[in-house]
């Protein structure tokens, strides 16, 4: 390894020396544009802009400064890591499959209530209680109004086989 020669090294000295000069001149220079920005005359976003841009040359001097001066660096980064304020995509998908449960649940327990609701009735009036009302007799006897007036007008095949399924009634024929 060569030590560096007189020559090499006063120029170096001499580099120094005016880029501490400018560093001297660029805090004066910081020291106006503030002095603008708060004296309310002119525009005081440019004063501060142009300080910004003078400390940022500021630091590129004084990068050279250490590099003439072979002084060793490291350079660091910060790395600002923003946590999501969001909830997570499966956090998402987790509330919304339980609150569809939580509506299927609701479905289900008002169609139980009314399906309840109407056999009790249909009950209570094939009882003799002239105060309800038979809805699944009605229902079931309107279906099969309905299916005869298509099988009229052609739109049920005549071959399709009827479900013979209980008609309402409670009668039983042996």
């Amino acid at each position: 390894m060569n030590a560096p020669g007189k020559e090499e090294e006063d120029l170096r000295k001499a580099a120094v020396g005016r880029l501490a000069a400018q560093m001297d001149r660029n805090a004066r220079l910081i020291e106006r544009c503030e002095a603008l920005a708060l004296s309310g005359e002119g525009d005081a976003i440019a004063a501060l802009n142009a300080a910004s841009r003078l400390m940022k040359a500021d630091a590129a001097v004084a990068a050279m400064v250490a590099r003439l001066g072979q002084v060793e660096t490291r350079h660091r980064s910060l790395i600002d890591v923003n946590r999501p304020t969001k909830e997570s995509q499966a956090e998402l998908n987790r509330k919304k499959f339980y609150a569809g449960q939580a509506k299927n649940r609701n479905l289900e327990k008002h169609f139980w209530k009314t399906l309840d609701e109407h056999v009790s009735n249909a009950i209570r009036h094939r009882m003799g209680d002239a105060t309800v009302e038979d809805r699944i007799a009605y229902a079931l006897k309107s279906l099969d109004e309905w299916e005869e007036a298509d099988r009229a007008n052609g739109w049920v095949p005549e071959e399709e086989e009827r479900d013979s399924g209980d008609n309402g009634s409670f009668a039983t024929t042996d």
